[in-house]
């Protein structure tokens, strides 16, 4: 009896080795698959888009005008030269002239910040920011400005491969995200030239991932901040943000999220009350240069060609912040 049961406590035991033997390479994997890899294989396929978007992005700006459409003109974007004007006059301490002609900028100053550093490239090497013109066909500035306005727009790409890494998509799913991403910025940067839009929504995405992985509130208020700063249609997305968080530090939030903007803001007002104030709050825009839809005819007409938007936009963001109001009342009483 007593051999048979010894017999039986070994046997068991080798059992219990043996399966933790097995289990051990398991734990091994597991704990090296949780290890972020090296941040250029993470990224691999955002990068990619981002080098296939500039690159082909130049080629056919330079390239369209002069051998497909047979004029000397390069295919350049239209709205990027005013904002790049601003941008020249904030790098020279000029906060007077944000919003005067020939800027035409008419959202908050962070749309001309992002652009001072190559701004401050183009002035070192001595190119000229004149605007495009018959006299100007191909500006030397877009040599320069064009990669860096369209990688700027391209992190937009890399916010939204790190929200879909965080969520466990699938490399596929993630590669096929990066190509759709590059198509859609191809209109933003390389057509029309504006990298504060897809920026600013970086700089949201990225706000809503700190704060899904740390619970806390500081840094993704800073970035969520800069983020309005650049481009202050991200405030739609904002309430809705602000359904996630606690009570106790809602006010810091709104404090941190809104310092960017009103201190840019504020800097030029000082400076330029009347245009800044006109510039920002009428929002003017052309419907006869853009696509007008049926809320046109309720839009300020500001002159023949000229209607206000931006009363419609703040509308619009108020009515979002009601819904976002709901939402958050209904689902902390759940």
């Amino acid at each position: 009896m007593t051999t048979e049961r010894s017999d039986g406590g070994s046997a068991r035991a080798g059992e219990a080795r043996a399966a933790r033997q097995a289990a051990a390479p398991s734990t091994e994997s597991a704990s090296t698959s949780g290890r972020p890899g090296p941040w250029l294989i993470r990224r691999i396929f955002p990068l990619l888009a981002a080098v296939v978007l500039t690159v082909v992005g130049m080629a056919f700006t330079i390239w369209y005008g002069p051998h497909m459409a047979h004029v000397s003109n390069w295919a350049l974007p239209d709205d990027l030269w005013g904002t790049l004007t601003a941008a020249q006059r904030l790098a020279h301490l000029n906060l007077g002239g944000l919003y005067t002609e020939p800027t035409a900028l008419i959202t908050f100053p962070g749309a001309a910040v992002i652009l001072v550093p190559i701004v401050a490239v183009i002035d070192a090497a001595g190119i000229s920011l004149q605007l495009p013109s018959p006299e100007n066909t191909q500006p030397a500035a877009w040599l320069l400005a064009g990669p860096y306005q369209i990688l700027l727009s391209s992190v937009v790409l890399f916010a939204a491969d790190a929200i879909a890494e965080h969520l466990g998509v699938t490399k596929l799913k993630r590669a096929f995200l990066a190509a759709a991403g590059a198509v859609v910025l191809w209109n933003v940067s390389v057509r029309w030239g504006h990298p504060e839009d897809a920026l600013a929504v970086a700089l949201l995405l990225y706000g809503i991932l700190a704060l899904s992985r740390s619970g806390r509130t500081s840094r993704p208020a800073w970035l969520i901040g800069a983020a309005v700063a650049v481009q202050p249609l991200v405030l739609l997305a904002l309430p809705f943000v602000l359904v996630l968080i606690e009570p106790r530090r809602l006010a810091g939030f709104l404090a941190r999220a809104a310092a960017p903007a009103t201190v840019l803001l504020a800097a030029a007002a000082a400076a330029n009350w009347t245009a800044t104030v006109k510039a920002v709050t009428s929002q003017p825009n052309s419907p006869i240069v853009d696509h007008p839809t049926p809320w046109t005819s309720l839009a300020p007409q500001l002159s023949h060609d000229l209607v206000a938007t931006g009363p419609a936009r703040v509308l619009t963001v108020l009515i979002a912040g009601g819904c976002a109001l709901a939402v958050r009342r209904r689902w902390r009483s759940a």
